[in-house]
């Protein structure tokens, strides 16, 4: 699951070599995806910042891992405005 914590819609796209997944997600909402193992870029793009792309931490999908794993995707230049 890909989480965006923000106030913004994020473009998020997820990498690992040529294979990929993307997705568009609204301001505070969640898109959920099944990937194959392996280790993946996390890269997104807020529509309220369209030329600054951001990069995650890598989310690491292990061999024979059935479990959920949650990304939360936080807009840290909207930290402590209202």
């Amino acid at each position: 699951h890909i989480r965006n914590s923000g106030n913004s819609a994020v473009k998020v796209g997820l990498r690992d070599g040529k294979q990929g997944w993307n997705a568009n997600i609204p301001a505070g909402g969640v898109a959920t995806a099944k990937v194959d193992p392996g280790s993946y870029e996390v890269f997104y793009v807020y529509a309220d910042a369209p030329y600054s792309l951001q990069r995650g931490r890598p989310v690491i999908v292990a061999e024979n891992t059935f479990d959920e794993i949650s990304v939360t995707i936080i807009n840290e230049s909207a930290e402590g405005q209202e």
